[in-house]
Parts: structure tokens; sequence; C-alpha cells
């Protein structure tokens, strides 16, 4: 099975989750588009792929699918389109920025749009965005009477702010816990000597995080691994000199939704007798995140 966290070379083998989720896909256009990438829903009425639009609240943003990856000449033309992953091809994206869809057809904006807002991305670089599959926020809202969301617990009947802010974060925001969220497993070796990104996790909610991964050096040199909030480092500096692996395990807070949990090592000579694996996030609650 092939290491997804890294870029692919002539050769490799893929896994089956590459194929079955990462890789584009081939559907049809419903209208012409002429540069790439852009934002595109199915709709409702043909099932065909038109480019979003955040002034509606209907299938033109509740049914985003990902962004068109090659141009489309008309309508029933065949177009490619990436679901989920990395899409490459912007240009100016800020690193670390959460984007939503915009009011202009097909583009993307780190401006909250005023009526429908929907979370599609966070970019990882200047031409590249992690795209996030959420769901449409209509802004501030008053929930009346009792709700029940799934497995969530009934919300307090008072306002939840002031005094029951806690109480709300406890239901909506990431709270420490066992529960095995998201994990990338893969094995990453030869460090630089330098702290460098080898695994991330784009976040859809805030909170606390309980974070873990297995870090393996030699008996010559000693290998180095930290947790980083998008360029900045938050967790504790861990070490390995030795052989076989050993799990470090951190309980991190103050996340918030956009960030990306990044796992960046070095070592003094960047030997690949170093190894790193099972870079892990466990919560107290359910939520749907995307690995970068």
């Amino acid at each position: 099975m092939s290491n997804t966290a890294r870029e692919k070379s002539v050769g490799d083998k893929l896994a089956a989750k590459e194929v079955n989720e990462d890789l584009p896909i081939e559907l049809t256009a419903g209208t012409p588009i002429a540069t790439t990438p852009l934002a595109v829903y199915i709709s409702n009425y043909d099932g065909l792929c038109y480019l979003t639009d955040a002034n509606y609240g209907d299938d033109r943003i509740h049914n985003f699918i990902g962004f068109a990856v090659d141009i489309a000449g008309g309508s029933g033309s065949p177009i490619t389109i990436q679901t989920h992953g990395k899409v490459t091809g912007f240009s100016g994206l800020t690193y670390g920025k959460k984007y939503y869809l915009s009011t202009e057809p097909g583009e993307i904006t780190t401006s909250t749009p005023t009526v429908y807002s929907k979370l599609i991305g966070i970019a990882t670089s200047t031409p590249e965005l992690v795209i996030i599959h959420k769901g449409l926020s209509l802004g501030p809202e008053t929930l009346r009477g009792v709700k029940t969301f799934g497995s969530i617990p009934i919300l307090p009947t008072s306002t939840p702010i002031g005094v029951n802010d806690a109480t709300r974060k406890g239901y909506f925001d990431y709270v420490i816990g066992d529960y095995l969220k998201i994990a990338s497993d893969g094995v990453a070796t030869s460090p630089q000597t330098t702290y460098t990104k080898v695994k991330a996790f784009g976040l859809d909610r805030g909170g606390t995080l309980r974070i873990s991964f297995a870090l393996e050096g030699d008996t010559s040199t000693t290998v180095y691994a930290k947790i980083y909030r998008n360029d900045t480092p938050v967790g504790t500096e861990r070490s390995k000199l030795s052989s076989g692996y050993e799990t470090f395990t951190e309980d991190i807070s103050g996340w918030s939704e956009g960030e990306l949990v990044e796992l960046r090592w070095k070592s003094v000579t960047g030997t690949s007798a170093h190894h790193i694996k099972e870079f892990r996030m466990h919560t107290g609650n359910w939520r749907t995140l995307e690995v970068v």
C-alpha cells in the first residue's frame, strides 16, 4: 500500500483509498467552463455540473461537489472534478486561510458571505487548497423548542451564551476523549535538518484535541517531532535516540475552525533510518475531517 501523505512518483502503487476517494472523477458539464479550477455543483434539475453561486440558498450551494480541473466546451461535455484531497492551480491563496464559496460563480473567497456561507477548503500553499465538505450556514439563527442532533445531547433550553457557553462548546466544539476521529498511519522517512511538515489535518471545528504519533530514531542520531498550528509550534518537542517506535500523546487546546493540525519533524543528519507514522487525532465527539 502506498503512503497517501506524500507526492507520488512513476512506478508507485496506489492504495484503494486513493483510487476510491482522492482521484478525480468524470461528470458531465451543463455549461461551458473555460478556466480551472472552479467550484461546481450538481444540479437537482438535470444532474449536470454548473458553477456554484453563493447568492442562492438552493442546490447552487447545497450541492457543491468539488472543483473542475479541466475545461468543458459546453453542455454535455465531459468534465473532470476533484472531489476530495488537494486541488492545485490557484494563484494568490493565503496559507492556512479558510475559503468559502463566493457570490461570483465558481469562485472562492476568504470573506464570509453575509447570507449563505459555505466553507469548502483551507489553503495549504499559494496554489493549493484542501477540500472540506461541510454543511451550509445561514448566519445567526434562533433555535426554539427541543432540538436533537443525532447522537449529540439535547441543547440547553436557555440561550446558549454567557453562563451556558461552556455547555454549548461541549456539544459543538471538539472535547478531549479517546474516540479515534482521524488517522494518517503511513510511514514517512528521511526528515530534513529543519522542522518540515510531514502530515496534517484540516479542522472543521475548534476545541481541544488529543494528538498522537509514533517516532523511531537510531542509535547514532536523534530525531525530533512537534505539533504545529499552521506555522506556529504548539506541542512539546519530542525526541528519540534509539530504534523501535515510541508513541507520544498530547492534549492541546485553543484550536479554531479552519486551522491545520500539522506534524513536523527534523533530525541532525536527515538519515533514512528515522521513521514517523500513526499521526492520529482523538476526540470525545464526532466530526468530519480531511487529511491534508
